[in-house]
């Protein structure tokens, strides 16, 4: 859906790089990242305890909770060379999804520690003024 609006209404490109190019397919790579892997494991977190809300099968939200770590720590090390966002010092609708597995993530797995790297992509996000009138209209919320 993401790309779907960002074909129809981004036309100067401002979300994403220009298709067919390499930093697109790499765009497009932290695109489904985010959706596809690490908001699968903590979105399993979530139907699981809906799911089995009376009894809940511990080892299950463990493994669960360790992908969803995974893929914290891959993140974590595609962010050490320093860049201010997924693309780079531009911010992307990558950042809007990956955006949307961190707030999964503290839902669903816990206010851990992050890895320094992703603590500070994840306070850049949360700083960013369209960030900021989200949560104050309470639509911060992953289930």
């Amino acid at each position: 859906m993401v790309q779907h609006l960002l074909d129809a209404y981004d036309h100067e490109q401002k979300l994403q790089p220009e298709r067919g190019t390499d930093n697109h397919g790499i765009f497009l790579q932290w695109c489904w990242f985010a959706e596809a892997t690490f908001c699968r494991a903590t979105g399993e977190i979530a139907n699981h305890r809906r799911e089995f809300a009376g009894a809940l099968l511990e080892p299950v939200l463990e493994e669960m909770r360790n992908r969803a770590r995974e893929c914290m720590r891959a993140l974590d090390a595609a962010l050490a060379d320093g860049r201010s966002y997924l693309m780079g010092d531009a911010f992307t609708a990558a950042d809007i999804m990956m955006g949307y597995a961190f707030v999964s993530f503290e839902r669903n797995v816990g206010n851990e520690a992050l890895p320094p790297n992703a603590e500070r992509y994840w306070r850049r996000l949360k700083a960013r003024p369209a960030y900021q009138r989200a949560l104050e209209a309470n639509l911060c919320k992953a289930s």
